[in-house]
């Protein structure tokens, strides 16, 4: 298990950590680092707020604007008025050149603390139910804190294709 740093909060990220939106949180049992943020949905003229934490989760993880997900996922299907086939999407498309791969997780469920321990590195989308995180070497981001005992039931790892 690696323990939380003060040099953690000096990590450069690729979109604007220091906006109003965005907070990091730290805790000693965390197992990981949480940024609490928006991806850039406030600043959106197309954002209709819920659900989509889908669009803010493939905006971290791609380094994509939040306008530009939005676009491409509702050209695929996506709408915030019913549940997103991410299983399905990441089968058939790739954005940026980035596809999504399924990772097999422990049945029925991994714990976000245990993803993190066992995955420090790398780009993720993980789901519980039709809720969607991103993960990025150890880094969790959200809208809203997000527990070390929240069940994850899917993942996946972007990768060029």
């Amino acid at each position: 298990m690696h323990q939380n740093s003060e040099n953690k909060s000096a990590v450069i990220l690729p979109f604007n950590a220091e906006s109003p939106n965005c907070t990091i949180a730290t805790a000693p049992s965390l197992t990981y680092s949480f940024m609490k943020c928006d991806m850039g949905r406030s600043s959106s003229m197309l954002a209709e707020y819920s659900p989509d934490s889908i669009v803010r989760a493939m905006a971290r993880v791609i380094e994509c604007t939040y306008d530009d997900i939005y676009i491409s996922l509702s050209q695929v299907g996506w709408t915030t008025k019913k549940p997103f086939n991410f299983s399905a999407y990441a089968k058939n498309y790739t954005i940026r050149d980035i596809r999504f791969v399924p990772i097999q997780i422990p049945s029925p469920f991994i714990t976000l603390g245990q993803f993190c321990e066992v995955m420090p590195k790398g780009r993720f989308i993980l789901c519980k139910k039709d809720y969607y995180y991103a993960v990025v070497n150890d880094w969790v981001y959200d809208v809203k804190f997000a527990l070390p005992e929240t069940q994850i039931t899917k993942c996946w790892s972007a990768v060029p294709s």
